[in-house]
This record gives structure tokens, C-alpha cells and sequence, in this order.
């Protein structure tokens, strides 16, 4: 089957951004890639919190936009030693012990910027917790994930950390295509496991972002949690879980966008996100472009989904700021 094809979607590179290693906010080499990505725009990193990328001539406190996603995947953290030599308990974020073991892992250290000391790792089930083994493992300063490569089948986008990846990488692809600079990218370490690395960059927003008027938040939902929405299509989500994400400007800014000419879904989620941490900041939009499941080894997303998002964010400023 033909690789997709797209003048938007790097498939390589999406690809590789997707296979590196980011657990809580050890983030490295996931801030590595988009900074490289985005290298004509001014980074500012929040340690265990954010990264905030402002593009070209951009100022804080010109920002109008700020489009948000979190970069962190689903993984574990190796914590104290277990009895009998039998490698190290751990902390598991985001799914069940059960998910990791007896199955190909990588560790890195929690402090690695560039993913150099990435290296492999293994995990068996003791009774109801994980254990894991593998060379210079250091409690409470390694974290590990799964260790799958990712790969494009005809309009499919599959593997590993496609939460959140698939959209954090939508949501830069589009800022880069953009000459404006009223709008800013924030890219948030720690999801899966704490809302703290949120809320500091809401704090943050709130503090320094005095123009800001829309705040859009991305991100991967299971599609079993999606309802009204299609898993080849771009959502906005009204509400997540039992959150209304501002549904009467939302269903506006829908409407608008088709008119547009953007395709994409109105729905909402049984699950949620950081987007409620923002809402109180300004008007904000929740997008999402559902993965057939989530929290899992392996999983696949539409790159059609994908583009969509990324022409959703491109045609936002359009309708949703007055000149």
C-alpha cells in the first residue's frame, strides 16, 4: 500500500518524533525535536513544566493564540530496588503494570536532553507489580516505555506514543506554516501522569500573555471514549467528560471553519484533558484526532485526521481574531 501522501505531514519525521522516549516531564529529546523543528522561533523552557515557542519578531505580550499539546507518553519510572536481586519495582503512568510486561522496553536517564542514553530494558509481572531489569538502571532517575518503531501504512499513521504525539506534531507543522506573530505554541511535559506541568503553563499564560484572547488545546483521544465524531476526521470537542469547553463560542468557530472550507467533526469525549485548566484564561478550543485506542503498546491514528487538524489550525486565527 502507497505511503501517504501530504504537502503538510513530514511522514520520516513524524515518524521519529513518535518513536522518541518521553515519560513525565523527562521530555528531552521530544523538546529537542521540536526546537530543531521550530529553529527560527525563540524557546523558553519551563523545567518540569513547559516549552513555549514564540515565533519570529513575536512577543509576549503581543500573543493573541496560543496552541497547546503535551508531549509526554504513557511509560513508568524506576523507583526502589526489589528483594532478591530481582531488578527494580516501578511506578507505572498511564495503563496497567500488566501492558509492559515480557515485552521489548527502553530506558533513558530522566536528566538526557538528546536521547543519547537511551538503552534497553525488560519488565515481569511479581504479583500485581511490574519489575524491571536492564543495564544502569537508577531508582527514581530512569523512566522506561514501550520499544516500538513507527510506521505508515497507506493514510494510517501506527506505533507508539501516537498519543500525543500525532497532534503536538499537527499543532508545530501548523505554526510553522504560519507568518504571524501574534501566535504561540506551548508544548506541555507532563499529562499522562500530572496536571501540574498544565497548570504552570496556564499560570504562566495568565502572567505573561496579556493579549491573549483563544487558548486551543490538542490532543489523542481512544476513539471508544469519542462520541459524534468520526476516527478519520478532526474533532472539536464541547465537552470533555463531564466539562463544558466553552460549547456556544465553540459551535461558532465550527461553523466557521466550514464555511471555511475545513474539515472536521463536532463532539465530545467521555474522557478529558488539560483543556479545562485553561478555560479560565479566555475563549478556548479542545481539538482531538482519535486514535483507534489509547494508552496502549501500539496504536494507529488517520494522517487524513492529521491534515485536517492541521489545516483547522492554520484557518483559526481567520475566523477566530478581528483585525
Amino acid at each position: 500500500m502507497k505511503d501517504f501522501i501530504s504537502e503538510y505531514i513530514n511522514t520520516e519525521k513524524l515518524c521519529k518524533f513518535c518513536d522518541l522516549i518521553s515519560v513525565g516531564t523527562a521530555c528531552g529529546p521530544a523538546v529537542k525535536w521540536a526546537r530543531e523543528k521550530l529553529d527560527t522561533w525563540t524557546s523558553y523552557m519551563e523545567e518540569d513544566g513547559f516549552l513555549l515557542l514564540l515565533p519570529p519578531e513575536g512577543k509576549m505580550e503581543h500573543i493573541k493564540i496560543l496552541y497547546v499539546a503535551h508531549i509526554d507518553e504513557i511509560g513508568g519510572i524506576v523507583m526502589s530496588p526489589a528483594a532478591a536481586g530481582r531488578g527494580f519495582k516501578t511506578r507505572i503512568i498511564g495503563t496497567s503494570p500488566q501492558a509492559f510486561s515480557e515485552r521489548p522496553l527502553i530506558a533513558m536517564d530522566y536528566l538526557d536532553n538528546d536521547g543519547n542514553s537511551v538503552r534497553e530494558c525488560s519488565g515481569i509481572m511479581s504479583g500485581g507489580d511490574l519489575l524491571v531489569s536492564g543495564k544502569d538502571l537508577q531508582p527514581f532517575r530512569t523512566v522506561f516505555t514501550f520499544d516500538e518503531k513507527t510506521s505508515v501504512y497507506g493514510e494510517w499513521i501506527e506505533g507508539k506514543a501516537i498519543d500525543p504525539r500525532v497532534t503536538a506534531c499537527g499543532v508545530i507543522e501548523a505554526a510553522s506554516m504560519m507568518k504571524r506573530s501574534d501566535v504561540a505554541v506551548m508544548l506541555v511535559f507532563a499529562e499522562e501522569c500530572s496536571m501540574f506541568a498544565a497548570k504552570k503553563g496556564a499560570y504562566f499564560a495568565a502572567d505573561r500573555f496579556t493579549s491573549l484572547s483563544l487558548i486551543v488545546n490538542c490532543d489523542v483521544p481512544g476513539f471508544k471514549n469519542v462520541e459524534g465524531g468520526h476516527i478519520e476526521k478532526c474533532i472539536i470537542r464541547l465537552y470533555e467528560g463531564k466539562n463544558l469547553i466553552d460549547p456556544s463560542f465553540g459551535i461558532a468557530i465550527y461553523e466557521k471553519l466550514v464555511k471555511k472550507g475545513c474539515t472536521l467533526s463536532m463532539g465530545a469525549t467521555l474522557t478529558g484533558s488539560q483543556t479545562s485548566l485553561f478555560i479560565p484564561l479566555c475563549h478556548t478550543i479542545s481539538l482531538a484526532v482519535p486514535a483507534e485506542e489509547a494508552h496502549v503498546a501500539r496504536t494507529r491514528a488517520s494522517l487524513k485526521a492529521l491534515e485536517d487538524l492541521i489545516k483547522v489550525l492554520v484557518t483559526i486565527p481567520e475566523v477566530a481574531i478581528k483585525s
